[in-house]
């Protein structure tokens, strides 16, 4: 919720504190390196797959009830991460 209000600071800062828990939530931080149009050189503690189902739920909430400029700047981010992710940019597409 924070990522798509545009506090991407709170959003990485929670992110980072729940990580050690909750791996699944480095990917907030990766989304928040996106939106800022930040390169990204974490580390997921996940296995390619597991990072894939986690993401995907997060990425469907974000491109439906993020603020424009952030779902702009996620979508613009996303060719990035094709290599990982290849349904990313479709999934971030402007809609309408």
């Amino acid at each position: 919720a924070r990522l798509a209000s545009g506090d991407a600071a709170a959003a990485r800062a929670l992110a980072r504190t729940l990580t050690p828990d909750l791996p699944e939530a480095a990917l907030v931080e990766l989304l928040c390196d996106l939106a800022e149009g930040r390169s990204s050189d974490l580390t997921v503690e996940l296995e390619p797959d597991e990072a894939d189902r986690a993401l995907r739920p997060m990425v469907a909430g974000l491109a439906a009830s993020a603020i424009p400029a952030v779902r702009a700047a996620l979508w613009q981010g996303a060719p990035e991460l094709v290599q990982l992710f290849p349904w990313l940019p479709a999934a971030l597409a402007p809609r309408g």
